[in-house]
């Protein structure tokens, strides 16, 4: 998106939040850029090297979310170990094995242009189909994690938190 001159500030700039949220482009080749800003925020994003890995969790349609390959990553890799020696005589842990496969991918960032390339089956988890116009999604910081969701995904969870700012115009 080109950067255009914004009248809106933060909210309360003396008392920053724990999160950010902020809409991106994606390309007709299905590139999204993470807001620099989020990696630095990110304390396993942030270290050094020319390539951050993240476990990519695709667990609910319109929603991904990005979490440390090192820790989280490793867990996966050793569940995955464990359910291929089970898959060779048990059709249950087969289908666990393909459920792990479907849900969970290991993400390379590239650290000098900060780009992800999302594949179709990335997309179509985002419920976003490939155009030859650019489409957007919200790409959100939380604490420790970044998520990338549809802008289908915010849009049903709007309504969801209501009771919280009820007082509130």
């Amino acid at each position: 998106m080109p950067k255009v001159e914004s009248s809106i500030s933060a909210l309360d700039p003396d008392h920053p939040a724990p999160l950010a949220q902020q809409v991106v482009e994606i390309d007709q080749r299905g590139r999204l850029r993470i807001p620099a800003s989020f990696v630095e925020a990110t304390s396993w994003l942030s270290a050094k090297g020319a390539l951050g890995e993240a476990l990519m969790v695709l667990d609910e349609p319109g929603r991904i979310v990005l979490l440390p390959w090192e820790t989280e990553g490793a867990r996966v890799v050793k569940r995955r170990l464990e359910l291929i020696e089970l898959a060779e005589h048990d059709d249950g842990a087969a289908e666990d094995l393909r459920l792990l496969e479907d849900r969970y991918k290991r993400l390379q960032i590239p650290k000098k242009d900060l780009r992800l390339t999302l594949t179709d089956e990335i997309m179509a988890h985002l419920g976003i189909m490939p155009t030859k116009a650019k489409a957007i999604a919200y790409v959100l910081r939380t604490r420790d994690r970044i998520e990338i969701w549809s802008a289908k995904y915010r849009d049903d969870r709007l309504p969801s938190h209501e009771s919280a700012l009820h007082n509130l115009p």
